[in-house]
């Protein structure tokens, strides 16, 4: 028998399909129940979680529209750097982690501290390290390292999706953006953008220093590390220290 659907497009041609024959807010509704359809599927494989249809559908549309609020708000920022960034700690959305990062210059000799803390949708803290690593005395370069060293971090954790946030603007600009030069500093950012790849899905964002304190608390922690340079889980009562300032979002 042959078949009466010879006129519709190829299942690999599907998402060319709908481009072409659906408006921006259907497509983008798409994506957004798609991505949340994989998120699930992490789910069930990883923590063996499986969520209903409605859960994903809602889910998908809760980032969404995240994801519009999030865009209208750099939009309307655009070429605005002190404007641009969350004033305070802001929850990722559901079913998104948010690890944010920090470093702090240790000069003699010079070393980079770095905090990373990673939390859910409810702000609960589901990861934490601190520690430090050889560096110079370049608060760029530090920013970097310490974003480099959570990105290796991450990937080991095998996390599936996650926002990286610093309160350093120009890094994050760099991470988000092509650079053409062999310097120190674009040789750390491109081995960041590698380290991304590894992550299922990894974003990064900026936030001004009051939205990352968390973070800044545990990197300066590190001050007083007895060790010369590794990592080091902080404890529980250093981490409560550390996300105070943010329990007002």
């Amino acid at each position: 028998m042959e078949s009466c659907v010879e006129d519709k497009p190829a299942k690999q041609d599907w998402w060319n399909h709908l481009v072409a024959t659906k408006d921006a807010r259907e497509i983008e509704l798409v994506a957004a129940v798609m991505w949340n359809i994989w998120l699930n599927r992490n789910n069930v494989i990883w923590n063996g979680i499986c969520f209903s249809a409605t859960h994903v559908y809602r889910s998908a549309l809760d980032l969404l529209s995240q994801w519009k609020k999030a865009h209208s708000q750099l939009n309307l920022n655009h070429g605005a750097n002190q404007s641009i960034g969350a004033c305070i700690w802001q929850r990722p959305p559901e079913h998104v982690l948010k690890c944010n990062v920090d470093a702090t210059l240790l000069p003699d000799p010079p070393l980079v501290g770095f905090g990373c803390l990673v939390r859910d949708s409810y702000g609960i803290v589901l990861a934490a390290i601190h520690g430090r690593v050889h560096g110079s005395n370049d608060p760029a370069l530090a920013e970097a390292l310490a974003i480099r060293e959570a990105l290796s971090w991450i990937k080991d954790l095998h996390f599936p999706s996650i926002i990286v946030e610093s309160d350093a603007l120009t890094i994050i600009d760099a991470l988000n953006n092509s650079i053409l030069d062999c310097s120190a500093l674009n040789l750390i950012i491109e081995d960041c953008k590698l380290l991304a790849r590894d992550v299922s899905s990894c974003t990064f964002v900026f936030a001004r220093r009051s939205a990352n304190q968390a973070a800044h608390a545990l990197a300066r922690e590190t001050v007083s590390m007895p060790d010369l340079v590794g990592r080091l889980v902080p404890s529980p009562a250093v981490i409560s220290k550390a996300i105070v300032p943010d329990l007002t979002y």
